[in-house]
This record gives C-alpha cells, structure tokens and sequence, in this order.
C-alpha cells in the first residue's frame, strides 16, 4: 500500500513548539516550564497577557491552603504556552498541565480535552479556564481528588513564589485508546534532566537526558496494536534545536529504544536548528526553517523543510528511517 505524503496545510506546526495531532483519545502537552522567566513580560505577539495566574488559596499559602499557578508564555504568532503547577510541600500536585494553545477566532485560547474545546479568556488582570460544563469537568483528567481547571485567576503583579511548587521542568499524561502513561522531567541539579516515563502497570523507564523536554506524544506507528511513546527535546539557547527519545511496545511485555537518525549531510543544508515534530496519524513529521548564508540566527529567509519518518525494523532495534521531504 502506498503511503501517502502529509501536505504542509495539514500541520499546524509553530517553528517554536510542538502541537499533537492524533485524535484517538489523546491528551495533548507541550512547553518548557522552569527553564523561562517566572516575571510578568510584554511580548511581541500575546499583548502582555504573558504572566503568571494564581487561585485564591496563592495568598493564603502560608496558612496551609491549597493553591496551584498557570504561567503564560509567548510561543509565536498567534499562540501561547501554559504551565499549570500545583502546591506539592504537602500533598500530591493538584493539576499538572503543559500545553500550547491557539488563537481561536474569537479571541480566546482553545485546547482539547478527550476531543472537546476548553477555552482560555484573558481580561485585564485574571484569565478564565471556560467552556461547557461537561466539557471542564473533563479537565478532571490533569487533576486529583475530583479538582478541575475551571474558573477565574488572578494576575501576579510580583514574581510568584514558587517553593511551595512542583519543580519538575514538563509533566503530562498520555491516553491512547486503553494505554496510558506518565512523562515528567526534572532537573538533576547539573544542568541536565532525568526524563521517567511510567506507563500504568508497568516499570518505569528513566534516564539522564541533556535538554529539557518540550512535547510528548503516543500512537501506534507500525500498525501492530501496541503504542509507541515519543518525547521530543529542544536545547536551550538561539539554536533551538531538537532532538526524539522514542520508545516502542514489545507487544505489550516490555519496551526498545527507536533509534532516531542524525540529519544528513544534505538534509543539513540551511539547518541551522529550530525544529517542530509532530506525530500526524501516526507518521513522525520534523520540520524546520532554511537559512540562506547571511541569515541571521532570528530571521530565516529560506523555504520550510518538512521530513516525514517511517518506523522500521532494524537488525538489533526500531529505527526511524527517512521517508519523504519536501520543501515550501
């Protein structure tokens, strides 16, 4: 059977960020969290509703209360990245959460939870997690002990306190069809991160890992039934470079590492980081802008290079093989 090549309108790819596209019951995340300033800025695109959002519990956290905090980052033209982090000095993390979210035409922010829209409305200093009723009380599924993200916080005016906080850099849970399971990064104090992904009833798997996690993503790349876990890295610096830590299902019994290949030497022509993945039904999509040679680091003036990778079986392991590229 033929497959078939993933057109450039088909992906709703920021050259900053990542944003799942699958649609069997996935949960998508994405973003950076402690690695980009706590303070309130103004951006080139998102108009200063960039900052950090607190719950009413935020000014009684000294009192013992409850309390969890949405940052807001700038993530290109038209999109935003959101951290949600909970109060974890005395009891599990509340709500976890690390997305980017699209303008809708209304103005507002938009997500998906279990395939229904949530919105994000920002006004002058509070924003507002809303949507249909049965459709917040999904949210439910980033939350514990039946708490959701519904509601109206409050602006910070000062830097937020974050020492009651969750510390880990990016943390998400996956579904796909029955398959579920958990990826969080943390800092291992030496500048490096230790990713662990747990997957309900089965081991954990960690290991050391040099950037710090922007996305991860789940689906059934060979067709065999059984998932495959993605989890997509960018370095920290002008370069932005990425980078794929992939692991696929042994029927169920255990898991393998998918090998992932460096660029060519041809692929590399006009590279020069910057890089956007996605799992688009199923078929791994990497894609980055061109620099002609007196570009600047910030202002590519190049085409687009989209490669489309297929999982095969290798000798002693899965490999990502290239299978199409296309530039536009």
């Amino acid at each position: 059977m033929m497959r078939k090549t993933l057109l450039p309108s088909m992906l709703l790819l920021s050259l900053t960020a990542c944003q799942n596209t699958n649609t069997q019951d996935l949960e998508t995340t994405t973003v950076l969290h402690n690695d980009l300033p706590t303070t309130t800025v103004t951006d080139k695109y998102t108009n200063n509703i960039t900052g950090d959002y607190v719950t009413d519990g935020y000014t009684k956290r000294n009192e013992g209360y409850d309390w969890f905090a949405i940052s807001v980052r700038d993530a290109g033209q038209d999109a935003i990245s959101v951290s949600i982090r909970s109060r974890i000095d005395k009891k599990k993390p509340t709500c976890t959460l690390d997305t980017v979210l699209h303008k809708a035409h209304d103005g507002r922010y938009q997500f998906w939870v279990d395939n229904n829209p949530v919105y994000l409305r920002f006004n002058d200093n509070s924003l507002s997690i809303e949507g249909e009723t049965s459709h917040l009380q999904k949210t439910a599924f980033y939350c514990s002990g039946g708490a959701t993200l519904g509601g109206v916080y409050q602006k910070l005016s000062d830097t937020l306190d974050t020492r009651q906080l969750d510390n880990s850099q990016y943390a998400t849970s996956l579904n796909y069809g029955d398959f579920s399971t958990q990826v969080t990064s943390t800092s291992d104090g030496n500048g490096g991160y230790i990713l662990q992904i747990q997957s309900m009833g089965e081991d954990i798997i960690e290991r050391p890992i040099s950037d710090p996690v922007v996305s991860a993503d789940v689906g059934d790349m060979n067709g065999d039934g059984y998932p495959e876990i993605l989890v997509f890295t960018q370095s920290v610096g002008s370069g932005s470079y990425g980078d794929v830590i992939a692991y696929s299902s042994n029927k169920g019994l255990s898991w393998s590492q998918v090998s992932y290949p460096e660029l060519t030497d041809k692929l590399k022509q006009g590279y020069m980081g910057h890089d956007a993945f996605a799992l688009v039904e199923n078929v791994l999509v990497r894609r980055f802008p061109l620099y002609l040679e007196n570009d600047s680091n910030a202002n590519p003036q190049g085409k687009t290079r989209q490669i489309q990778y297929d999982m095969k079986d290798g000798e002693a392991s899965r490999q990502f093989v290239v299978d199409t590229v296309n530039e536009f």
